[in-house]
């Protein structure tokens, strides 16, 4: 079973953007335009968003980097345990048992190794660990 984080989103979901439990894909969408437009990434809104593909171009990675920051869960290169937390709770207050999975997987990634990563590959690696289990940040 899918378990979502968003806070991606990653894979995103956006901006607080949450109503009774869910992202607002509008929102979510406006989120990806904004960073498509300022990294001028290729990967597409279907890719991101919906088939949460993890970006290996410089610029589709920098596009998931300013969708975290969006979401206010990446801060000063690290993922913000705290604001993540509040995402968490905004999207799963109602399912006790998705809120606890979540909180789990956040558990497990958030103190992920970005020693020696630079700038978007930083965002990259907490996307790639919670894709690795089964949990979407973004949406």
């Amino acid at each position: 079973m899918t378990r979502y984080i968003v806070a991606l989103a990653v894979l995103v979901c956006l901006s607080h953007q949450c109503v009774k439990g869910e992202v607002d894909r509008d929102k979510a969408a406006a989120i990806y335009k904004k960073c498509q437009e300022l990294t001028k990434a290729e990967e597409s809104q279907a890719d991101i968003l919906e088939k949460r593909v993890i970006p290996t171009s410089d610029a589709g990675k920098c596009l998931i980097d300013c969708m975290l920051q969006e979401l206010q869960v990446l801060k000063d290169g690290k993922l913000d345990y705290d604001a993540t937390m509040k995402l968490i709770e905004r999207i799963h207050g109602d399912n006790r048992e998705t809120a606890e999975a979540a909180t789990k997987v956040l558990e497990e990634c958030k103190d992920e190794d970005v020693t020696g990563l630079t700038g978007c590959d930083v965002a990259v690696k907490y996307v790639a660990c919670f894709k690795d289990r089964k949990a979407d940040i973004l949406v």
